[in-house]
């Protein structure tokens, strides 16, 4: 009984934390599990949503609309969005205020955004997988030896993010 109590538990908390992207499909509004939103999908966002995936924000679609990127940024306050388009190619990410990034919440506002990014096409995902990356070298001999001693002490074969 308890193993059974405990089982439809776990079920529950899971079907509570699925994120879910609310997308137009069709010209009719879907919910969608966020691993299944494709570049192109137009999501429909509102307060208290998880963006699902990057998106570039719509032309005449954003009302308000603020969003919590502390996961990206770092920052302690939501950043007001809008859909003008004025960024250049090093443009760091808290600039660009015409885009949307998957784990960002929305805090206020609604808009509708195209899908550019999944996955790990994501900023979230290059952060991902800056942090797996090793930084790796071909030396032998006593330089090999060397190259072990520093990676024991930390000294090198960090990732690019560490390095940062």
């Amino acid at each position: 009984m308890q193993e059974w109590k405990a089982e439809k538990t776990v079920a529950a908390l899971a079907s509570v934390g699925a994120p879910v992207a609310v997308c137009l499909r069709g010209g009719k509004e879907i919910q969608v599990k966020a691993e299944e939103v494709v570049p192109g999908d137009v999501m429909l966002m509102s307060p208290g949503s998880i963006v699902a995936a990057d998106g570039r924000l719509l032309e005449g679609t954003v009302s308000n609309l603020e969003t919590d990127e502390a996961l990206l940024t770092g920052e302690s306050l939501p950043v007001a969005k809008n859909s003008d388009i004025s960024e250049q190619a090093d443009m760091p990410i808290g600039d660009r205020l015409c885009m949307v990034y998957a784990g960002s919440q929305i805090t206020k506002g609604r808009a509708r955004a195209v899908v550019v990014g999944t996955a790990m096409n994501t900023e979230l995902g290059k952060i991902a997988e800056a942090i797996e990356r090793k930084v790796t070298t071909k030396e032998k001999g006593w330089k090999a030896k060397w190259h072990k001693f520093l990676v024991a002490l930390g000294l090198r074969e960090t990732t690019p993010l560490q390095i940062k």
